[in-house]
């Protein structure tokens, strides 16, 4: 089904309401850069977690999910699962000493943590990895991805013939750089970006992100329910699975069989597990950093950052993947995996890869008008990831390089180089997306130099011997290290992560050991500014044990609690048995209200604040 005239009115509507959004809050926003970038800390707590979440999904991410489940079933999304050990860190241990810190950027940590001659540098490469690098690969997939919705909807050459041949004319023919249809799709949606997210700043991003979140959730739920229905609910599901693929199909289970596809990795299943709590920690913004640790700066204080990220932690993992995972296992009965073609009411279909199969099923399951905001959703999903990227790559230009470089410039000109780099970070990963091939690729390289930053993250807020000069040399350990692994070995990408994430911890060992140490007045301050969980020298070995144990038991619990939901969810959804999913459902509620109410009554109960003194 192509786009009717009331498609296009409905996309057209939230395109003005997104510019309109933009325009409103230019003024407020171009005061200065905590507006811009901060939007003067006044976000209340629901509305920055909700932004979060509008912000992890992508119009990649249903794709990429409709692709993992193709080829490893439900349990595949493990791949990225593990993320989930990150994000309850983050509620446990990071939210709140986030918003203490009152920094505006996350490279500008490195700043208030450590000294000497080296910070400033590690400052620096930070920006530029996270800020610059890390971000253009992120936008560029999220870009492919639009490219491969625009390539099914959107047809310049029908609806403007001179204009595509226009643009035929000059596009390069290279196919690398997609077709001219998909240049003219992608250079309106941006420019639309360009402009709301620039003239609006964070505060217009985090308003828009509300209203995209909203419309990318009912877009989903109601693609899936058609999409369930079309295959006749629970029951029609699983036989049609087991006409297709026989009973031994390992699709719908939740976690990996040694059986499944775990076994055609070239790991066992010990390292497996070891590669999950790698993996758990692949990244640069391991702590809760980046974009998540921008919108915490957002809220209020210190407690209502740790209520967004509790927000967030819920909707990710446990609220709107449901729907995506239904449309994934309809996609794989329509068009079976193997198979480059599928048959929907005796017509073939052609997919041009699997990660296709999700916009394919628009087409095919929703009538006019649902279609338009059912698209209206993607666009939404992917204009929130990508305003937030742009806002937060130019708060590293204009926060840890040009005010490094040139500290007394005023804030108009502060916010006129915010607005410029909003652009070229648009033009720079439009170029990179049309090189990335595969979504999951994309999420692997990131994944793999995330690998080399992990470690030494997480450590340097626990841990007081942790310095630049350890820091630099994890970095560089684990870069060189997943380098090499990548281009000159066969080894797998589980394996290669684990080396790479050994090679990081070798070189935090060697810096600790032979690095310059952290003075004592700049841990100090740090101490008093942040009041740091872990080893510090202001406090007794025994008393950083039991601050240790009450978070590290929070953080299991709620970890805990997450997986039950999931399985109570599941098994509601897709096996049956109402009354253990209801009782798993209320184990797993129980154990995450523990961890966030219990688990801080006990905190207070236990460990008393320390009395912070000179280090020593």
């Amino acid at each position: 089904m192509r786009l009717q005239l009331t498609d296009f009115w409905v996309i057209l509507t939230y395109l003005i309401f997104v510019i309109l959004i933009g325009f409103l809050c230019r003024k407020v926003s171009g005061k200065n850069k905590e507006e811009y970038f901060l939007a003067g800390r006044k976000i209340p707590w629901w509305l920055a977690g909700i932004s979060i979440v509008a912000t992890t999904f992508a119009a990649d991410t249903p794709l990429a999910i409709c692709g993992i489940i193709a080829r490893k079933g439900l349990s595949g999304n493990w791949l990225w699962f593990p993320w989930m050990g990150i994000h309850a860190a983050v509620i446990a241990f990071f939210a709140a000493a986030w918003r203490k810190t009152n920094v505006l950027t996350d490279a500008q940590f490195i700043s208030i943590r450590y000294s000497g001659k080296r910070k400033e540098a590690l400052r620096l490469l930070r920006a530029g990895v996270s800020g610059i690098l890390l971000n253009c690969i992120i936008l560029a997939w999220v870009f492919r991805a639009m490219l491969k919705v625009s390539d099914i909807f959107f047809s310049w050459e029908k609806w403007f013939p001179n204009l595509f041949e226009f643009v035929r004319k000059v596009w390069p023919a290279n196919g690398n750089f997609g077709s001219p249809s998909e240049a003219i799709t992608l250079f309106l949606i941006v420019l639309i970006i360009a402009i709301y997210s620039s003239m609006g700043g964070i505060r217009g991003v985090i308003i828009t992100d509300f209203f995209q979140f909203i419309l990318t959730f009912v877009g989903g739920v109601w693609l899936a329910i058609n999409a369930w229905n079309y295959v006749g609910g629970q029951d029609g599901l699983s036989q049609s699975l087991e006409r297709i693929y026989g009973k031994g199909h390992h699709f719908l289970e939740l976690f990996p069989s040694p059986t499944g596809w775990i076994s055609t990795l070239e790991i066992g299943s010990l390292l497996f597990a070891v590669y999950l709590l790698i993996q758990s920690i692949s990244a640069i913004d391991s702590d809760g950093g980046g974009y998540m640790m921008q919108r915490l700066a957002t809220t209020k204080n210190a407690k209502d950052a740790k209520k967004a990220s509790l927000l967030f932690f819920m909707f990710h993992y446990l609220i709107r993947i449901w729907p995506w995972f239904i449309v994934g296992l309809v996609a794989i009965i329509i068009f079976p995996t193997g198979q480059v073609s599928g048959t929907y009411e005796g017509v073939e279909i052609f997919l041009k890869d699997r990660e296709s199969a999700y916009p394919v099923l628009m087409t095919l399951l929703l009538p006019s008008g649902v279609l338009g905001l059912v698209l209206a959703s993607l666009l939404a999903a992917f204009m929130s990831t990508v305003d937030t990227h742009i806002n937060w790559g130019a708060s590293y230009i204009v926060n840890d390089w040009l005010l490094k470089i040139f500290p007394g410039v005023s804030n108009k000109v502060q916010i006129r180089v915010a607005r410029m780099a909003v652009v070229v970070f648009l033009l720079v990963s439009l170029i990179i997306s049309f090189h990335i091939g595969s979504i999951e690729k994309g999420w692997r390289a990131v994944a793999t130099i995330g690998a080399a930053f992990g470690i030494p993250t997480v450590l340097r807020w626990f841990w007081w011997r942790l310095n630049a000069d350890a820091e630099f040399l994890a970095i560089a350990a684990g870069i060189l290290a997943g380098s090499f692994f990548a281009f000159f070995t066969d080894i797998s990408y589980e394996f290669r992560l684990i080396l790479t994430a050994f090679s990081s911890f070798l070189g935090v060992l060697i810096g600790v050991y032979w690095g310059e140490p952290t003075t004592a007045n700049t841990l100090n301050d740090f101490i008093l500014k942040v009041n740091p969980i872990g080893f510090w020298p202001d406090r007794s070995l025994k008393q950083s044990f039991k601050e240790l144990s009450i978070k590290l038991l929070q953080w299991f619990l709620i970890c805990s609690g997450l997986i039950l939901l999931l399985v109570a969810f599941h098994k509601f959804i897709f096996i049956g048995g109402v009354l253990f999913s209801i009782l798993l459902f209320v184990s797993g509620g129980s154990l995450v209200y523990l961890a966030i109410s219990g688990v801080a009554k006990l905190n207070k109960l236990w460990v008393s604040h320390p009395t912070h003194s000179n280090s020593r």
